[in-house]
């Protein structure tokens, strides 16, 4: 039908013809299809419709755990809140004391700090869930990344600081990111080292 696999995403297909942009992106049998043109986007839905048996379920507001919700300002806020909230509910950390930081200042992480779990299977699992929340907290993946170093064997005091990770969540919760209709595809990267501050701007991205 005219589409391309992108070469960033193997899951992303791309239609660019006679000044029409359509993204169709799948993963397994859920589909987020959009374009800069509503008339060519029902159309390929049509089609779409004429060979396979599909349910559209109209504009996105949530996607593989993913909440979507149109800006006023233009543009779209992702949150994971629910999923989030699911995840505290399932550790029993629903109702825990929030805390403001997901690590305690100063805090150097080991490996032969504290005694070994007997069962770090729960461990492992709630790791794993955790690790999801970096397509909408950026401000977790380190921590996230760190304790995730541990799995082959945490201890209670890794355990601590996953629960107080929990509890940051649970403070922070309401926390989403904001795609702007217009922003500029251009990354920015900063790095904060121990005998000073620098700054890298890398070029702008080119497009697909």
């Amino acid at each position: 039908m005219g589409f391309s696999n992108s070469l960033v995403d193997t899951s992303l297909f791309i239609f660019h013809q006679n000044s029409h942009l359509i993204y169709l992106l799948v993963y397994v049998d859920d589909i987020i299809v959009t374009g800069d043109n509503e008339n060519a986007v029902n159309k390929f839905i049509h089609c779409l419709a004429a060979r396979f048996s599909l349910k559209d379920l109209g504009p996105l507001t949530y996607f593989l755990k993913v909440e979507v919700q149109p800006h006023p300002a233009g543009g779209m806020l992702l949150s994971q809140q629910r999923y989030i909230m699911d995840l505290l509910h399932r550790t029993n950390m629903a109702h825990a004391k929030p805390t403001s930081t997901p690590l305690p200042p100063g805090c150097k992480l080991s490996l032969d700090m504290g005694a070994p779990l007997v069962d770090p299977t729960h461990y492992r699992a709630i790791l794993g869930s955790l690790q999801y929340l970096s397509l909408t907290r950026p401000d977790v993946c380190f921590v996230v990344n760190k304790l995730s170093q541990f799995m082959h064997q945490p201890t209670d005091v890794h355990w601590k600081l996953v629960k107080r990770l929990l509890r940051y969540l649970l403070g922070t919760v309401h926390h989403c990111l904001l795609l702007h209709r217009h922003s500029l595809c251009s990354v920015h990267a900063f790095s904060n080292t121990d005998w000073g501050e620098t700054r890298k701007i890398c070029p702008p991205l080119e497009p697909m």
